[in-house]
């Protein structure tokens, strides 16, 4: 595991900043995120072959990233898939998630789409 960046989506592109058909700097990539592919194997050396959660701010807005281990057929670690999500969207979508209705046409939030039980007045 070099640090080499295999693919990158346009979401992960946007978060950090990078035109879409930009090339990509991996060490600037490290950089902006505050961690590693050499972190996250720290960690899995030390916790296991676990994913690994890290904080970053990122063109000052907060993000959770995951570091997880992806092994070939011969359960050898083959590379680190990290995974970014902007905990702003995350609060703003469990607001308004748990409000009784907040779909367009008044319906009532399905329960598959709760991740805890419907609170009652």
């Amino acid at each position: 595991l070099d640090g080499t960046v295999a693919s990158m989506n346009a979401a992960a592109r946007g978060f950090l900043g990078f035109f879409p058909d930009a090339p990509i700097d991996p060490k600037e990539v490290w950089t902006l995120l505050g961690f590693s592919p050499r972190d996250a194997l720290d960690a899995f050396e030390q916790k296991g072959s676990v994913p690994v959660r890290f904080g970053a701010e990122i063109l000052g807005r907060p993000i959770v990233g995951v570091a997880a281990p992806v092994f070939d057929g011969k359960r050898r670690l083959q590379e680190v898939a990290f995974t970014l999500r902007d905990t702003e969207l995350d609060t703003a979508r469990r607001y308004v998630r748990d409000q009784p209705r907040h779909h367009a046409d008044g319906t009532a939030l399905d329960d598959w789409e709760r991740s805890t039980p419907p609170r009652t007045r």
